[in-house]
């Protein structure tokens, strides 16, 4: 049963003006700020009164919130596609909503399933070496890179441009890979401040859905540049066909269309259409949960990639309470795909 809205007119008010204010600055000395930012306060998108009313709320009404700016800031994402503004808009929304999440709920989006799927493609394509180049794009919360670290792998390295996430990763690494290994700014920065690296294998984990969908060709694009020739790249993201799997599943019945922050939720033939022309092959998946399996024994294969891509015309003609179970037991969404030269 979804929740019931409780609109919030006046935090939104609130978050038009503090956003007028936002944008009459400088787009880089803003991310500077927010990337460094130590706390909640420090990152300069929460004037007093919106502080006020964030507090009044209480914990119990954060999802409620979140619910109403990630709305907010996703229609401007989509209606300011091609505007000047467009940049100001990504990285106050994201950084507002990443912030207002790990108010209330510490977990985003990386899971068991992730850890094993990634562990497993790992070990079955490299089983001697620990001393691949790894990078994470989007590192959120840095459980990914730390899982790594732990497995031995530590040449593993991340980025990630919200200050709320950033804090929770350095916590998550400390003591696990040196802090230089977490790098706190954008992926287009990244690549104009080290142009050089190039790694055996690039991760994004729930990354892909949040990329407005006129910018995934050339982030595919930037993703394939810093891979070595032949290089891997592991690409996680949930399936249209249970969704929506944004903040939109709490208030929206099964199968509604996303209307957060997941700005295109892909089945398995759409990641096909954008990876192919953007220069990957050897598209190859699980044919199930990982935690379902050994994770020695669910290698991803492209038949089983062919097969659940296949399988997705029939899936689509069902009701989705028909389909939503078999989507959650053997639809998992990872894939594995390979820079082809």
């Amino acid at each position: 049963m979804p929740l019931l809205e409780i609109p919030h007119p006046h935090f939104i008010a609130l978050l038009q003006a503090s956003d007028a204010e936002l944008i009459s600055q400088d787009l880089r000395a803003l991310e500077h700020q927010l990337i460094h930012a130590q706390n909640f306060q420090e990152e300069g998108l929460w004037s007093d009164a919106l502080m006020e009313y964030i507090q009044q709320a209480g914990v119990e009404n954060y999802v409620h919130l979140h619910w109403v700016a990630e709305q907010y800031y996703a229609q401007k994402l989509i209606s300011l596609a091609h505007a000047p503004d467009f940049g100001y808009y990504y990285l106050v929304g994201y950084a507002r909503i990443v912030a207002l999440v790990l108010r209330y709920h510490e977990n985003m989006g990386y899971d068991r399933n992730d850890y094993f799927f990634i562990r497993g493609f790992l070990e079955h394509a490299f089983p001697t070496r620990r001393d691949l180049d790894i990078l994470e794009i989007g590192a959120g919360s840095g459980k990914l890179l730390a899982d790594l670290g732990r497995l031995g792998y530590g040449q593993v390295e991340g980025m990630e441009m919200s200050a709320a996430a950033l804090r929770e990763a350095r916590a998550n690494i400390a003591g696990v890979l040196p802090l230089e290994r977490l790098h706190a700014m954008s992926f287009e920065d990244f690549r104009t401040n080290y142009p050089e690296r190039r790694y055996d294998v690039v991760v994004h984990a729930h990354l892909i859905e949040h990329i407005p969908p006129h910018s995934v060709p050339s982030f595919l694009a930037e993703a394939r540049a810093v891979l070595k020739p032949h290089g891997y790249m592991v690409v996680i993201t949930p399936s249209r066909l249970s969704g929506p799997h944004d903040v939109t599943r709490y208030f929206r019945e099964g199968g509604a269309m996303p209307e957060g922050f997941h700005l295109h939720e892909f089945t398995l033939r759409e990641l096909e259409a954008v990876l192919r022309p953007a220069g990957f092959g050897n598209i190859a998946t699980v044919k199930s949960l990982p935690t379902l399996n050994s994770w020695w024994d669910a290698s991803p294969t492209e038949a089983s990639f062919i097969y659940k891509r296949d399988l997705e015309a029939f899936l689509m003609n069902l009701s989705w309470e028909q389909r939503k179970p078999i989507v959650d037991g053997m639809y998992y969404v990872g894939l594995v795909c390979q820079r082809t030269d």
